[in-house]
């Protein structure tokens, strides 16, 4: 994963941020065609009227635990979002939380996201 994520910058767009020569937060994410997408997100993707689009998933946003509340996350996500609009074909870009991550779901909000599901999973133990 870590090669595919660094290597193909085609599929995935990664950025950090480094203090003191070591990552303090990273974001990642990938483009997807909304055809490949689960059928629950291809349902989602059609409230959001973004089928048959290309599409961002962020796949993963952390900033380490000293570090965090001090507004990196959000300028990770801020990058992020303005090196999307350089893309034309990119439509729309999405992402999971957890229901119970308010922090984060306050977050992406602030950022101009909008909940459109909440679902419930299960996690093995």
């Amino acid at each position: 994963w870590y090669q595919d994520i660094t290597n193909d910058t085609e599929r995935y767009m990664t950025l950090a941020a480094v203090k003191d020569d070591s990552i303090i937060g990273l974001i990642v994410t990938e483009l997807r065609q909304s055809k490949s997408c689960s059928p629950d997100e291809i349902a989602l993707l059609d409230r959001a009227q973004l089928r048959d689009s290309i599409l961002t998933y962020i796949m993963t946003l952390g900033v380490r635990q000293e570090h965090r509340r001090q507004g990196i996350a959000t300028v990770l996500v801020k990058e992020i979002l303005s090196r999307l609009k350089t893309l034309p074909d990119v439509k729309g870009v999405y992402l999971h939380v957890l229901a119970s991550n308010k922090r984060a779901i306050k977050l992406y909000e602030h950022l101009g996201f909008t909940c459109y599901e909440l679902g419930l999973s299960q996690r093995k133990e």
